[in-house]
């Protein structure tokens, strides 16, 4: 398992995919070529959370937010129960009913000097 992990906001992700290395390969590799979601080589995390507010809320509004730190760092928390609805959407590929299922998590940080954190102001 990786020790540092990526989060951003997906506002963050058009800042980025115009980032370059030195080999002139993209920082944020091709979504569609199916490569799983990483930059530098390190899990990426997408996130509407990843965002400033000025008090604790489950969608804040505020500027996007670029996150680097170490995994272990993190305090996992519950914060609520697993959440569920039957979806009775007409899908002509498909003949049966699905279940759409969400955990909703959420943590703290053990340490700051483990995390850094980029803000994109206007």
């Amino acid at each position: 398992m990786q020790l540092t992990l990526w989060m951003a906001h997906p506002k963050m992700l058009k800042e980025i995919r115009g980032m370059i290395k030195g080999n002139n390969d993209l920082v944020l590799p091709d979504p569609l070529a199916g490569t799983p979601g990483s930059l530098f080589g390190f899990p990426l995390v997408i996130s509407y959370g990843a965002a400033t507010s000025a008090a604790a809320s489950a969608s804040p509004a505020g500027n996007p937010l670029l996150i680097v730190g170490n995994r272990q760092m993190l305090i996992n928390g519950v914060r609520g129960g697993v959440e569920s609805v039957v979806s009775r959407d007409a899908e002509f590929t498909k003949d049966g009913v699905l279940l759409k299922t969400r955990i909703r998590r959420g943590f703290a940080v053990a340490d700051a000097d483990a995390f850094a954190i980029v803000e994109k102001t206007a």
